[in-house]
C-alpha cells in the first residue's frame, strides 16, 4: 500500500532585491549622482574662470560639459526616485545649481539692465520707507512693485543688504518653479515620473538659466503666476468645504501678489485660470464640495476683476509700456515676410548670433529646439486623439496644448530688434505648455521606437535634453549675458570698471541725491543702481541732442533741460574715438548720432565754455562730469 505524502509548493518567484544589496544600490548610486553633479559644478566654475580672459570658445565646452554632468545624472535619479520628496529634493538642487551661472556673472551687484532699475527702486523704497517712489530708469517699476517692496521689507527684518536679499529672492522663486511645474503636470493627470520629466524639460526653455534669474519683477511674477495655475487645479481636488476654502483662498493670495509684480505675468496667470475654470466642471465632477467644483471659477473671476482694476486705477500707464514693443516686434516680423522696412530709422531684422564667436554645435541645436518642441505638441496631439475615450484625461492637457502655441507665437519676434524682448518674456511661459505636451506626449514617442536596445530610447532622450538645452540657452542670450570677459566699450555687462565705480563715489558724495544728470545707458546703469542721481526716462530722449551740439546747443535743447532739470552731463569719452558694441542711448542710430568734433573739446582738461552753458566738475582718464547752467 502506497503510502501517499503532501509535497510542499515550490516558494513563490519573485524578483525582490534583497533589502542588503537594494541599500547598497541606492548607496552606490547616491554617491555616483554627488560625484557627477560636483564635477559638474566644479567644470562650471571654471569655465567662468576662463571666460574672464579667454579669446576662443574653449569656455563653452567645458561649461556645457559640466551643464551635462549636472542634467543626465539628475535626470537619471529622477526617473528612478523612490519617492515625492527624493524628487522634489533633486529638482531643488537642479534649480540652485542652474542659477549659478547668473550668481558667478554678478556675485555683488546687477549686470543686466533691469536688474540696476529694480535695485535702485528696492534702495528708494527703503530710503524714502514709501511704497509709492518713482523710477526714472524704469518708470513702470512704480506701478508694480511686488518684488522691491517684498526686497524692502525682508532686508528691514534681517538686515542684509538689498542686493544679496533680492538674490535670495530670486533663487527661492527659481527652484520652486520647478516644484510647481511638476505639480501641475501631477494635476494634469501625469504621473510622477512624467511630472519630474515635465519639470526638467521646464528648465531648458531659453530664459530660465539667465534671464528668468536676474533680479527683475518677472523672476517673482512667473512663478506666482504658475502657483496660482498649480492652486487652481488643486481647488477641484480638495475633498472638503475647509480645505477647499484654504485653496481658494492661497490661490487668490498669489492671484493678488502676481498683479501687483508683473503684468505679463499677470495677463498670462488670468487667461490660463479662464481655461482651467472652464475645465474645473469636467475635473471635479465626482467631487464632494461645491468649492471644489466651482471655486477655480471664482477664482478667475476675480483674477479677471483685479487686474481690471489695478490696470484701471493704478497702472494705466501699462498698455503704453508694452504696446511699443509688440508692435515694433510685428513691424519686424512684417518687415521679415515681405523684405520691405515701413521706417527709416533702420532695418528691424535681428539675425541671431550676429558677430558673436559661439560654437558651431550652439548655432545648430538652437535651430533644433524649436524642432524638438514642435514635435513635443505633435505627439501630445496625436496621443490626446489615441486617449479620446478617457476624456477628462484630454481635457486636463488641453489648456497646456493651448499656452504652447505662446512659444511658437514668439519665435518670430525673437528674430526683430524691438520683439526681442517680448519673446523672452513668452518663452517662459509658452514653455509650461512645451513641458506638459512632451511629458504627455512621450507614451507615444516611446512607442514608435523601433530598436531593441535596452538602452535606446533612454540614449536618444538624454541626448535630446541635452541639444534642447544648449540651443535654447544659445538663442535666448547674447554671449556678453551669459560669460564675463575683458571690459568692452558699449556693453551693459562688461563695461563696469573701477573708475567707473570711483565716479558713482563721487557722484554720492558731491551731488545732491534727486539731481537729474544727462548719461549714455552704460554709465547710466551704475549711476542708477548706486547713486541717488536720475538719468533720462524714455520720453526725455530729446536730451540727448548734447551728443551732436555739446557746449553749442541750440536754444531749444537749451529750454528742453531746464524745463526738465537736468544739471549735470555725464559724459564717457570714448565715444569721441570708439564705437559702442550696443545702443549708447534712446535714439542712437549709430555715428550720425555723435558728433566727435563737438566732443573733443569737452574732453581737453583746459575745456572752459565761450558761452558759461558747460563747466567741468570732475575728470577721470574715460569720463568728464559737467554742470549744465540753467
Amino acid at each position: 500500500m502506497a503510502v501517499m505524502t503532501e509535497v510542499a509548493p515550490p516558494p513563490p518567484m519573485t524578483s525582490r532585491v534583497p533589502p542588503a544589496r537594494r541599500h547598497g544600490r541606492i548607496a552606490i548610486g547616491a554617491v555616483s549622482l554627488l560625484a557627477a553633479v560636483a564635477g559638474g559644478v566644479t567644470l562650471i566654475v571654471v569655465a567662468y574662470a576662463m571666460a574672464k580672459h579667454s579669446t576662443s570658445v574653449a569656455h563653452f565646452h567645458v561649461f556645457w560639459l559640466g551643464f551635462a554632468l549636472v542634467l543626465l545624472p539628475i535626470a537619471v535619479a529622477g526617473g528612478r526616485a523612490p519617492g515625492r520628496w527624493t524628487a522634489g529634493l533633486l529638482l531643488i538642487a537642479y534649480g540652485a545649481i542652474t542659477m549659478l551661472p547668473k550668481l558667478l556673472m554678478s556675485p555683488n551687484g546687477p549686470v543686466f539692465f533691469d536688474e540696476f532699475g529694480h535695485i535702485r527702486h528696492a534702495n528708494d523704497i527703503v530710503a524714502s520707507g514709501h511704497l509709492n517712489v518713482a523710477s526714472a530708469y524704469l518708470p513702470i517699476l512704480r506701478v508694480y512693485p511686488g518684488l522691491e517692496v517684498l526686497t524692502a521689507w525682508l532686508h528691514d527684518i534681517t538686515g542684509v543688504s538689498t542686493w544679496h536679499v533680492g538674490q535670495a529672492i530670486v533663487l527661492l522663486a527659481h527652484c520652486g518653479v520647478l516644484l510647481i511645474v511638476r505639480s501641475i503636470a501631477r494635476m494634469a493627470g501625469l504621473g510622477d515620473r512624467a511630472a519630474f520629466f515635465a519639470a526638467l524639460v521646464y528648465s531648458l526653455n531659453p530664459s530660465f538659466m539667465y534671464f528668468d534669474t536676474q533680479y527683475a519683477y518677472e523672476s517673482l511674477g512667473l512663478p506666482l503666476c504658475f502657483a496660482a495655475i498649480a492652486l487652481a487645479f488643486a481647488i477641484a481636488r480638495t475633498r472638503s468645504a475647509r480645505t477647499g476654502l484654504l485653496a481658494v483662498v492661497a490661490a487668490l493670495t498669489a492671484v493678488g501678489a502676481c498683479i501687483v509684480t508683473h503684468h505679463v505675468s499677470a495677463a498670462v496667470m488670468v487667461v490660463m485660470l479662464e481655461l482651467v475654470s472652464l475645465i474645473s466642471p469636467i475635473a471635479g465632477r465626482r467631487a464632494p464640495t461645491p468649492i471644489a467644483r466651482w471655486g477655480a471659477a471664482v477664482v478667475a473671476f476675480l483674477s479677471v476683476a483685479g487686474l481690471a482694476l489695478w490696470v484701471t486705477f493704478v497702472a494705466p500707464t501699462t498698455l503704453d509700456y508694452i504696446t511699443p514693443h509688440v508692435r515694433g516686434g510685428i513691424r519686424g516680423v512684417v518687415e521679415i515676410f515681405t523684405g520691405h522696412s515701413s521706417t527709416t530709422a533702420g532695418s528691424a531684422r535681428h539675425q541671431l548670433f550676429s558677430g558673436a564667436s559661439v560654437p558651431a554645435y550652439e548655432k545648430v541645436f538652437a535651430y533644433v529646439a524649436p524642432a524638438v518642441a514642435g514635435l513635443a505638441v505633435l505627439g501630445a496631439l496625436i496621443q490626446g486623439i489615441r486617449d479620446r475615450r478617457d476624456s477628462r484625461r484630454v481635457v486636463m492637457v488641453t489648456p497646456f496644448i493651448v499656452l504652447a502655441g505662446l512659444y511658437f507665437v514668439s519665435l518670430p519676434l525673437a528674430l526683430t530688434v524691438d520683439g526681442g524682448e517680448t519673446a523672452h518674456r513668452a518663452w517662459g511661459y509658452g514653455y509650461l505648455g512645451i513641458a506638459i505636451c512632451a511629458a504627455y506626449a512621450a507614451p507615444f514617442w516611446t512607442r514608435l521606437w523601433v530598436l531593441r536596445a535596452r538602452w535606446g530610447w533612454p540614449i536618444v532622450g538624454a541626448v535630446t535634453l541635452l541639444a534642447v538645452g544648449v540651443g535654447n540657452v544659445a538663442a535666448g542670450e547674447n554671449v556678453s549675458y551669459r560669460f564675463p570677459g575683458p571690459v568692452q566699450f558699449g556693453t551693459d555687462t562688461r563695461s563696469q570698471t573701477p573708475e567707473l565705480h570711483h565716479l558713482a563715489a563721487w557722484l554720492r558724495a558731491n551731488v545732491r541725491p534727486g539731481a537729474k544728470a544727462v548719461t549714455d545707458r552704460f554709465t547710466g546703469e551704475v549711476i542708477t543702481s548706486e547713486t541717488a542721481l536720475d538719468v533720462p526716462n524714455p520720453d526725455e530722449s530729446r536730451a540727448y541732442g548734447l551728443y551732436r551740439e555739446g557746449d553749442g546747443a541750440s536754444p531749444s535743447l537749451h529750454a528742453f533741460l531746464a524745463q526738465h532739470h537736468f544739471r549735470y552731463w555725464i559724459l564717457d569719452t570714448r565715444i569721441i574715438t570708439e564705437q559702442p558694441a550696443g545702443k549708447f542711448f534712446e535714439g542712437y542710430t549709430g555715428p550720425d548720432s555723435v558728433d566727435p568734433s563737438v566732443l573733443a573739446e569737452l574732453g581737453e582738461s583746459s575745456f572752459v565754455s565761450p558761452t558759461g552753458f558747460l563747466s567741468a566738475e570732475y575728470r577721470s582718464a574715460h569720463y568728464v562730469v559737467l554742470v549744465i547752467a540753467p
